[in-house]
C-alpha cells in the first residue's frame, strides 16, 4: 500500500473488460540452468524491493490482525505476522504460476475493511466464549479466520465460474468510498493504540487523559510526526521508491539516535519505543493455535454477519485492482472472470492453511512491473524470498521501533481518510457526499458493519428520493400539436383544430414507482380540477408508455385510481406504446387497465399515433353525429371504422363537452354546405380536386385543376391490393374517392403501418415530383375507388405542358407541406 491509489474515481469500474484480443505472449524461459540464473539474476531488484514490502506490510498490519492490547491475545502479534506472510506467499503462488493474466502480479493480504472485521471477530468470540477459557476463545478465532478467507475463496469461485463478475459493479461506489475512510479512521486510531500502547481507543475522559500523558503523548506523537513528514516530503519527492526508502530509513535514524543517548534496548522496549522481544516461537507456532476440540462450533454461525461482510468488501477489490492494473501496465487480454477464479484458489489455499484472505494489491504491482518484475519467473522468486522470511521467524519484531508501524499504519490510515472525506469533494453530490460522512462518523461511533448497515439504508433512501425527483411526464400534449399522420381533408383538419384540446397526451418515462407516481397522479387531477376544468373540458386521457421501463405494485394500483377518477369525469383512459406481452402490459392488464374488461372508458393501441387516430375518429364521428342531427343528412366525406365508436359516439354525445363540439360541428357543416353547393354540378376528379385543394393560395388554381382533371383515370381497387411496394418506381400518384389505404414500411423484417390515408386526399405526388424510388408500401385496407395519374401521361405532359404542370407541382406541394407539419409535430411529441 506504498503508492495508494488517489481516488476511487482513476479505478475502472467496468467488469466487462474481457476484450477480443489474442492471448499474451507467453514467457520464453530458458531451460539450461547457467542461462536461467542470468535470467532470473535480472528480476533481483525487484524481488527484493517486494520483499522488503512484504516485510513492512507484514509488520505493520500483520502484527494488529489480532488485538494484542487484550491480555488473551497480548502474544499474538508474531503469529499475526506469519500468518500475513503465508497469505502473501500462497496468493503469488497462484498468480505467478499462470492464475493471473498480470505476469508481475503481487498478492497481498486484504487491508482495508479486513483489520477491523478481525477484531469484531475476536470480540464476539470472547463475549460468546467467556474470558476464563482462553483456549476456546483462540481455537475459535482460528477457526473463524480461516472459514472467512475459505468462504471468501468460494465466492470468487463461483463469481467466476458463472462469470458473474459484473454483478460486483451494482454495489454504490459512493458506499465503498465510506467505508475507505471509515477504514482510515480505524487505522489511525490503531496506530495510536500500537505506538501508545494504550488499548481500547476512546474518547472517554479516561482514555483521553492517558494518551495525553508526556510519557505517552511523545509515543504515539513521534509516530504521527514521521507519518506527516513523510507525507510533506513526499509532494516534492514522488519517486515510487521513496515511501519504503523513508520507513527503512527510520530505524536507522533511531538506532543512531539510540547509540549516540547510550539507551539500552531494555529500558526502550520499557518504554514503548521498541516492541516487546516476543517468546521463542517457531515460523509455524500459529498453527499450533488450531485445536477442534478446542473450538466453540456454536459460536461459529453468530460470525456470520462478520464473515459475509469480509467477503462483500473483499470481493469489491478485483474489479477495482484488475480493470486499473491494466490500463497502468497497457494490457487488454485480460478477463475479470479469470482473475475472480484465480482470486478464489489464491483463498482457499490460504484459508485450508489457517490464513487470512488475500488479492491482487494495485499499488505493489505497479511498483513491482515498474522496477523491472514483469515476469512470471519474478513473482515465483517473490514467493520464494517471502517465504525466507517466513521460515526465519518472527523474532526480528523485538528489534522493530514503533515508530515505524505506528508512522506506517498513521499513513496509511491519513491517506484512506483523505481518499474516503477528502477527495470526493467535488466530484459527487452533496447527497452522496452526506452518504460517504454519515458513513464514516457512524464507523466511528457504532462500528464498521453497522456503519456499512447506516450506508446502504441511507443509499437507498437517497436513490428513492432522487428517483421521485425526475420527471416522471416527459411530455404533455394536447390534439391541437399531438395528431395522428392520418392524411385528412380539409373539413376534418378544421374541425379538429377547434376540438383537439379535448384530446390529453402525457407521455410517461422512466420506472414508475411508489416515489415518482405520486406527481403523475396529481397532474392528472391538475386536469380534471374545476378551473382548469372549465377552461378546457377534455374527452381524453391518453398515457403513452413507450419510455416507461417498467412500474411497480403501487404505481399500478395509481392508475386504478386514475381510472376510477376519470371514468368518474366521463374521460377515456387511453393506454398506447404498450404491448399485451410485455412486462408493463401483464401488469396493466392484472388491473384491468386494458380495454376488452367490458369497460368502454380504458382502450389500449400499440402506440401513441393509433390512439390519437383513435380519438380524432370519435370525435369525427360526433360531429356528424351532431351534423346529422342538424341536418338530417349525412356527410358526404365518409369517417374509415378502423375501430368501433358506436358506443364512444352517444356517450361523446350526452357529454358536458357537447357545446364544444356543436359550435365546432356548425362551423364545419356551414362551410360543408358551402362547398357542396360549390361542387354539385362538377364532375370527377375534377370536384375531388377542387375539394383537395380549396384553400391553396394560388389564383388561378381552379383553371390548373380543370386542365389536369381530364389526365386522371378512374381505377377501382380491391382489398389488400398493393399499389407500390417499398423501393418501387413512381408508377403514379392517385386521388381519393372512396375506401381507406394505409402506408406501412419494413422494420426488422416486419411490416409496420405508419400513415392511413382516407377520402379526400392525393398520395404519391412526391415520389412522382422528384422521381425518387418509393420509401414505403401503399395498401389498400378495404374496396376502394381511386382517381390515377399515372407517371407516362405526367411525363408527356412535363414536355408537352410545362406550365401546367408546374403550377399542379406547386399546389400539390402546397397540399404536401400541411402534413409534413403533423408529421414534425408527432415527431417532436414522440421525443
Amino acid at each position: 500500500m506504498w503508492s495508494r491509489r488517489k481516488s476511487i474515481a482513476r479505478s475502472i469500474y467496468s467488469t466487462h473488460y474481457t476484450r477480443e484480443t489474442p492471448a499474451e505472449p507467453k514467457e520464453v524461459i530458458p531451460t539450461n540452468p547457467i542461462e536461467f540464473l542470468k535470467y532470473s539474476a535480472q528480476f533481483l531488484p525487484a524481488v527484493a524491493l517486494g520483499v522488503i514490502l512484504n516485510l513492512l506490510n507484514a509488520v505493520s498490519y500483520g502484527f494488529i490482525c489480532f488485538p494484542t492490547a487484550h491480555p488473551i491475545f497480548a502474544s499474538f502479534g508474531p503469529d499475526g505476522i506469519s500468518m500475513y506472510l503465508v497469505s502473501c506467499i500462497i496468493g503469488q503462488i497462484v498468480f505467478s504460476a499462470g492464475g493471473s493474466a498480470f505476469k508481475g502480479a503481487n498478492a497481498g493480504m486484504m487491508l482495508e475493511g479486513s483489520l477491523p472485521k478481525h477484531f469484531f471477530s475476536c470480540d464476539i468470540v470472547i463475549r460468546d466464549v467467556g474470558e476464563n477459557n482462553p483456549k476456546a476463545v483462540i481455537a475459535t478465532v482460528m477457526v473463524g479466520y480461516a472459514v472467512a478467507t475459505i468462504f471468501t475463496g468460494l465466492t470468487f469461485m463461483l463469481l467466476g465460474v458463472f462469470k458473474l463478475g459484473s454483478l460486483v459493479g451494482f454495489f454504490p461506489r459512493h458506499i465503498l468510498v465510506g467505508c475507505i475512510g471509515g477504514v482510515g479512521w480505524f487505522l489511525f486510531q490503531t496506530a495510536i493504540e500500537v505506538s501508545s500502547r494504550v488499548p481500547s481507543f476512546s474518547f472517554s475522559p479516561e482514555i483521553l487523559k492517558a494518551y495525553f500523558e508526556p510519557a505517552v503523548l511523545a509515543l504515539w506523537a513521534s509516530s504521527l510526526g514521521a507519518a506527516l513528514l513523510m507525507r510533506i516530503l513526499q509532494r516534492k519527492i514522488q519517486h515510487p521508491m521513496f515511501v519504503p526508502c523513508f520507513f527503512l530509513a527510520i530505524p536507522v535514524f533511531f538506532y543512531s539516535v539510540v547509540f549516540i543517548g547510550g539507551w539500552s534496548l531494555e529500558e526502550l522496549r520499557t518504554a514503548g519505543w521498541v516492541f516487546p522481544l516476543p517468546e521463542s516461537k517457531p515460523f509455524y507456532d500459529y498453527w499450533t493455535h488450531f485445536d477442534f476440540s478446542q473450538t466453540s462450533w456454536k459460536t461459529l454461525p453468530s460470525l456470520m454477519p462478520v464473515i459475509s461482510a469480509l467477503t462483500f468488501f473483499g470481493i469489491l477489490h478485483v474489479p477495482i485492482n484488475v480493470p486499473a492494473l491494466a490500463v497502468s501496465n497497457n494490457q487488454d487480454n485480460v478477463d475479470v472472470n479469470k482473475e475472480l477464479v484465480a482470486h478464489g484458489y489464491s483463498n482457499l489455499g490460504s484459508g485450508f492453511l489457517g490464513s487470512f484472505q488475500n488479492y491482487l494489491m494495485y499499488s505493489t504491482s505497479t511498483l513491482f512491473i515498474k522496477c523491472g518484475g514483469d515476469s512470471r519467473v519474478a513473482g515465483m522468486m517473490l514467493a520464494l524470498g517471502t517465504t525466507i522470511i517466513f521460515l526465519l521467524g518472527p523474532t526480528m519484531v523485538g528489534y522493530i521501533p514503533t515508530m515505524v508501524v505506528g508512522g506506517l499504519i498513521f499513513h496509511i490510515g491519513m491517506e484512506l481518510m483523505k481518499e474516503g472525506i477528502w477527495d470526493p469533494i467535488g466530484q459527487v453530490d452533496l447527497l452522496e457526499y452526506t452518504t460517504i460522512l454519515t458513513i464514516v462518523i457512524s464507523m466511528a461511533i457504532f462500528g464498521f458493519i453497522e456503519g456499512m448497515f447506516i450506508g446502504v439504508v441511507l443509499a437507498c433512501f437517497f436513490f428513492v428520493y432522487l428517483c421521485s425527483t425526475r420527471r416522471a411526464i416527459r411530455a404533455s400534449l394536447t390534439g391541437l400539436t399531438a395528431k395522428s399522420t392520418v392524411r385528412r381533408p380539409r373539413l376534418q383538419q378544421r374541425f379538429l383544430n377547434e376540438v383537439g384540446s379535448m384530446i390529453q397526451v402525457l407521455r410517461l418515462q422512466g420506472f414508475m414507482f411508489f416515489g415518482s407516481i405520486n406527481g403523475v397522479e396529481n397532474t392528472i387531477r391538475e386536469v380534471l380540477d374545476a378551473r382548469q376544468w372549465a377552461m378546457n373540458p377534455i374527452r381524453f386521457l391518453v398515457l403513452d408508455f413507450q419510455l416507461v421501463q417498467g412500474l411497480d405494485f403501487s404505481a399500478a394500483e395509481a392508475f386504478v385510481r386514475v381510472k376510477r377518477l376519470l371514468k368518474n369525469n366521463d374521460v377515456y383512459m387511453v393506454v398506447s406504446g404498450v404491448s399485451a406481452d410485455s412486462d408493463i402490459g401483464v401488469a396493466l392488464r392484472a388491473f384491468h387497465i386494458w380495454g376488452g374488461f367490458d369497460d368502454p372508458h380504458v382502450q389500449n393501441f400499440q402506440d401513441l399515433n393509433a390512439a390519437l387516430e383513435w380519438c380524432e375518429n370519435i370525435l369525427l364521428q360526433a360531429d356528424y353525429l351532431i351534423r346529422a342531427a342538424l341536418l338530417a343528412s349525412p356527410s358526404s366525406i365518409d369517417i374509415p371504422d378502423r375501430y368501433d365508436t358506436r358506443s364512444e359516439i352517444s356517450a361523446v354525445a350526452a357529454s358536458p363537452r357537447h357545446r364544444l363540439l356543436k359550435n365546432a360541428a356548425r362551423t364545419a357543416l356551414n362551410d360543408e354546405l358551402h362547398t357542396r353547393k360549390s361542387l354539385a354540378q362538377i364532375n370527377q376528379p375534377l370536384a375531388l380536386l377542387l375539394q383537395i385543394f380549396e384553400q391553396t393560395a394560388f389564383d388561378n388554381y381552379e383553371d390548373i385543376l380543370r386542365r389536369i382533371s381530364v389526365h386522371f383515370q378512374r381505377v377501382e381497387v380491391e382489398a389488400d391490393s398493393i399499389l407500390w411496394d417499398q423501393d418501387d418506381e413512381p408508377s403514379a400518384l392517385y386521388l381519393v374517392e372512396q375506401g381507406l389505404l394505409h402506408f406501412s414500411v419494413e422494420m426488422n423484417q416486419h411490416s409496420k403501418v405508419i400513415e392511413t390515408v382516407i377520402p379526400g386526399v392525393m398520395v404519391g405526388e412526391m415520389t412522382m415530383f422528384t422521381d425518387q424510388l418509393h420509401r414505403d408500401t401503399l395498401v389498400a385496407e378495404v374496396d376502394s375507388v381511386l382517381w390515377k395519374l399515372d407517371k407516362a401521361t405526367y411525363d408527356k405532359l412535363s414536355k408537352e405542358e410545362p406550365d401546367l404542370v408546374l403550377g399542379f407541382v406547386k399546389i400539390g406541394l402546397g397540399f404536401t407541406a400541411q402534413g409534413f407539419v403533423t408529421m414534425k409535430r408527432l415527431a417532436f411529441a414522440l421525443q
